[in-house]
């Protein structure tokens, strides 16, 4: 006998809620690694630990004990690290997070990797070569491919003194392409295959607009974990490490 679909009740329109949503941006980070797993994230300094948690308590007080609380991440070590902090504070502030997966096992605490979504979407500029990027901001040591090794002197790849991040934004690596120093040509080919800035927001806003415009029967707050670059277009103030913005 043919059986009718089971049709799931309908929650009725008025008592549905937008999804919320709070980006985060890592905190002070030591730049010494690139994706990784969760579980091998430790890139941030002792104080950009402290200032995270600091922040993510912050941002505890602001939230609803209601909310229904989901964390995603950049893949990078910095972020992973950071995200793993934010939602250590939020479970010991009594907020749910959602799980990856269900589990049945209620004794043991879910880990960082039950509960941190990783999107390879939301990583900061694909390409970026953080090893060759350092070398280049702080004038150190580097080793090509075939093992050759070069001194950077900073005077000639950053003389503006750049940070990490403006010698990205502020186009410092571009000058230096530009500068008729001689740049080894496998130097060459990694800088002038970084992302384009108008092409990381297009992915980053895509990805969340996509989810601050779903809803839900429930209140839900997708929290995630970002980069500078990817933050500062949301808001007229300065994102500095560990600020959060809501959204909402």
């Amino acid at each position: 006998m043919e059986r009718n679909p089971i049709e799931r009740p309908k929650t009725p329109e008025s008592e549905r809620h937008n999804v919320r949503v709070t980006l985060f941006r890592h905190g002070m980070a030591k730049y010494e690694q690139g994706k990784v797993a969760v579980s091998e994230a430790n890139d941030l300094t002792d104080e950009g630990r402290n200032l995270v948690r600091e922040q993510a308590e912050r941002l505890a007080d602001e939230l609803g004990q209601d909310e229904e609380i989901t964390i995603w991440s950049s893949p990078m070590g910095r972020t992973l690290e950071t995200a793993t902090i934010v939602a250590d504070v939020l479970r010991e502030k009594g907020f749910e997070i959602r799980m990856k997966k269900s589990t049945d096992n209620t004794e043991v605490p879910p880990s960082a990797e039950d509960t941190i979504r990783v999107f390879e979407a939301l990583e900061e500029v694909r390409g970026l070569d953080i090893g060759l990027f350092s070398a280049l901001v702080d004038g150190k040591l580097y080793a090509l491919e075939d093992g050759t090794e070069v001194m950077f002197d900073k005077s000639k790849t950053n003389p503006d003194n750049l940070s990490f991040q403006d010698y990205y934004y502020r186009g410092g690596y571009k000058k230096y392409l530009q500068s008729g120093e001689n740049v080894p040509a496998e130097v060459q080919a990694s800088l002038n295959s970084l992302e384009e800035e108008a092409d990381i927001h297009h992915r980053f806003d895509r990805n969340v607009d996509r989810v601050s415009k779903a809803q839900s029967d429930k209140k839900q707050r997708v929290i995630i974990v970002t980069h500078h670059v990817t933050m500062k277009d949301y808001t007229e103030n300065q994102v500095r490490p560990a600020d959060y913005i809501n959204l909402d």
